[in-house]
């Protein structure tokens, strides 16, 4: 009787003792396990492509303006260049710069121009030799637009800035810019007047 009674205790005691283990180890089993989880992978390039090969999807590209958008021999086409944009339409990061610069110069351009109006209440008079005299840093033309010169379009209501924004390969894009009394408009073409230059950058 009394060996059972000790068999009986044993075996409580051997059974606390495993729910006293089960209670102080489980939890570190636990989070063992969730520690080994793998993590979610990151975005990668693949293998074998450089970071700076991978390129975004296309966006909606601007409204088409030109030749192509208003067929042969139209009028009141603008004509286009080419666009300064690598695979996929994404401008490359030495385009981009140029780019950048581009609209940067019309930027300047444009405020002066501004000033002028502000000045004299209309462009009458404005034109390159009158422009350079407000900032020497940026050269003006009245001819057909060129890269690092900014081409300018003048009646006494309106200004149009035309430049292009020209890359290491010879390739750019046409940028503008159009004042029409306090109103501003950005483009990507080569215009002559305000409804031309539309879009933005």
């Amino acid at each position: 009787m009394r060996s059972e009674r000790g068999y009986v205790e044993m075996r409580l005691l051997v059974m606390l003792a495993l729910v006293a283990a089960l209670v102080w180890v489980l939890p570190f089993m636990l989070l063992g396990d969730r520690g080994s989880e793998p993590e979610p992978a990151a975005a990668t390039a693949p293998i074998g492509v450089t970071a700076s090969e991978v390129t975004l999807p296309d966006v909606a590209a601007p409204p088409v303006t030109g030749p192509a958008a208003t067929g042969a021999g139209a009028t009141g086409a603008v004509p286009t260049g080419p666009v300064a944009t690598g695979p996929g339409g994404v401008l490359q990061p030495a385009e981009q710069a140029y780019d950048l610069q581009a609209q940067s110069t019309l930027n300047d351009a444009v405020r002066v121009a501004q000033v002028y109006h502000a000045e004299n209440g209309s462009f009458q008079g404005y034109g390159p030799d009158v422009a350079v005299g407000y900032d020497p840093s940026i050269v003006y033309s009245q001819g057909g637009p060129i890269a690092n010169m900014v081409s300018m379009t003048v009646t006494p209501t309106t200004v149009v800035l035309v430049t292009i924004a020209d890359g290491l390969d010879g390739a750019g894009g046409y940028l503008c810019a159009a004042i029409d009394q306090d109103v501003v408009a950005f483009g990507r073409a080569n215009a002559t007047m305000p409804s031309q230059c539309q879009g933005g950058w």
